[in-house]
């Protein structure tokens, strides 16, 4: 590798996340939870792009994290609600449905193009409370 790049794109999440409290059927809430993407090949970009998936049925949506600094991109706050396992969660709708009880969700970000020139998923499963 030389030291020009291509670099591996680094995901963390912080763990436990918070859980919102409002069901779904009221305004949405927040799943607080600190996301981070560092990623050098990223210097000139102003935000990244991250899916969330939650085990409440199967729901999955995306999100796209700010620059903090070059090639660093951070998030604390995604738009969620409790599921009350009655309707069924609309992916894509900019909402995160979560369990009420507490459960996981998975965090994933394409590196594009990591150190060996692939495009590589890159995730992390976290739990709420």
């Amino acid at each position: 590798m030389s030291s020009s790049g291509p670099y591996d794109g680094v995901l963390t999440v912080s763990n436990p996340a918070q859980a919102p409290n409002q069901p779904c059927t009221g305004a949405p809430d927040v799943l607080t939870m600190t996301v981070t993407v560092e990623d050098q090949d990223l210097v000139g970009q102003n935000k990244v792009q991250v899916t969330i998936v939650s085990d409440a049925g199967n729901d999955s949506e995306t999100f796209y994290l700010p620059r903090v600094s070059p090639g660093v991109f951070r998030r604390a706050t995604f738009a969620s609600c409790v599921w009350d396992g009655l309707a069924t969660p609309a992916p894509g709708d900019g909402v995160l449905a979560v369990l009420p009880n507490g459960g996981h969700v998975t965090v994933r970000y394409t590196d594009q193009q990591d150190s060996h020139g692939r495009t590589v998923v890159r995730s992390k499963a976290v739990s709420y409370h």
